[in-house]
């Protein structure tokens, strides 16, 4: 069955500059506090962001963050980056974590992004992602971010997160998930891959209480110190999925 996600379409805004300051117009800080129409969409300049990758096929577009970007009052936005062919990098080089949903009305999707290097800090949970409300994470990729629940990716209770075509990799948690971590929300994975991440329980996916749903994805090569790569207590359903330390 084919994966379908909506997306509400609203005004374009366009990242030009390669900074992190909200003061700058065209910069993507900026991009996202500014958005305040429901379905604001987000795009890459082509001629200031190359599309072009190094030898381990990561993106050369990096935009450097220093803090997370934040969605509040019911916000919807989409961060695509299909017009640039090697895709965007946000890189927090181990600062904080680079997106946050506070507000449970909010929506938030993003394509074609890396997301690498973030840091929920001590203590704290989604070393690249906390969610309290709706999430969409496509043909993106996560690496090396770390926290102490959900090293990649943490949902909140009662919110919802989707992945699908995505990588996470390389992500550790100091408690449970090491790349992603749902305590009584809802996850779906689809035809994504979990692999080289780790925490002391569930070093590839931690759901407890809330549905999770996996769909052609792969969860394998995780290290865990004491059970498998993915850990439940809650509903979880596998289709044409492999799981595996």
């Amino acid at each position: 069955m084919a994966l379908s996600i909506s997306v509400e379409v609203g005004p374009v805004l366009l990242v030009n500059e390669t900074g992190d300051s909200a003061e700058v117009a065209g910069t993507l800080r900026n991009a996202v506090e500014s958005a305040s129409v429901p379905g604001t969409v987000v795009r890459f300049d082509p001629s200031v962001f190359n599309g072009e990758t190094n030898e381990d096929g990561e993106a050369t577009d990096i935009i450097a963050s220093s803090s997370a970007l934040v969605l509040n009052s019911g916000e919807s936005v989409f961060i695509d980056g299909s017009d640039i062919p090697g895709g965007v990098t946000i890189d927090s080089e181990g600062v904080n974590r680079m997106l946050r949903q506070d507000d449970p009305n909010s929506t938030f999707a993003i394509y074609n992004l890396t997301l690498r290097n973030g840091n929920g800090s001590v203590g704290a949970n989604g070393g690249a992602i906390l969610t309290n409300a709706y999430l969409s994470v496509l043909r993106s990729t996560v690496n090396n971010c770390s926290a102490a629940n959900g090293g990649g990716l943490r949902i909140n209770p009662g919110a919802a997160a989707c992945v699908a075509d995505s990588i996470f990799t390389g992500n550790s948690a100091t408690s449970q998930g090491g790349a992603i971590s749902n305590e009584n929300g809802a996850l779906t994975v689809a035809s994504s891959t979990i692999h080289g991440n780790s925490a002391p329980l569930g070093a590839g996916v931690f759901t407890r209480g809330g549905p999770a749903r996996f769909t052609n994805s792969t969860i394998a090569n995780n290290t865990a110190a004491h059970n498998l790569g993915a850990a439940s207590s809650g509903s979880i359903t596998r289709s044409s999925s492999t799981t595996r330390p």
